[in-house]
């Protein structure tokens, strides 16, 4: 919380939901194989009513990484294609719930770590950022 507000990063509201997806060369591969399914049909799943929220965030990058072993980088236009249909389904289900939707992402990986970690209502990617900003939640923090 201190770099947060030491660098002025943008913190969560209390009524927010932060939604963390793992998005860009992941999808290249099987979508079945890296967990997607946990953002399909996720408000039938996920009965968030009960919590006070009002407003979801993704926060998502179009992540292509580097492989140190071959040194290439993986960018597939097909994976950013299943990358916006994810956003897109998520979306959709998410104003069909009444709920604001709002992509988060910067340039910085600190600012969005730093962001998710400042959360109440957490769903969780396969991904380490992810369970980095889990571990960082404060007690009492709801995470699916």
């Amino acid at each position: 919380r201190l770099h947060s507000e030491n660098n002025l990063y943008r913190l969560v509201p209390p009524n927010l939901l932060v939604v963390h997806m793992r998005l860009g060369d992941v999808m290249e591969r099987q979508v079945k194989k890296h967990g997607f399914r946990l953002y399909s049909n996720f408000y039938k799943r996920v009965k968030i009513k009960r919590f006070p929220i009002t407003n979801v965030t993704i926060v998502t990058a179009l992540h292509f990484g580097h492989n140190e072993m071959s040194s290439k980088f993986y960018y597939s236009t097909k994976a950013v294609n299943r990358s916006w249909k994810v956003i897109r389904d998520f979306e959709e289900q998410t104003h069909k719930e009444g709920l604001k939707l709002e992509l988060f992402s910067n340039k910085n990986v600190d600012e969005d770590i730093c962001f998710m970690a400042s959360s109440g209502f957490f769903v969780k990617s396969r991904s380490d950022i992810s369970t980095l900003a889990a571990s960082c939640l404060r007690k009492g923090s709801k995470v699916w």
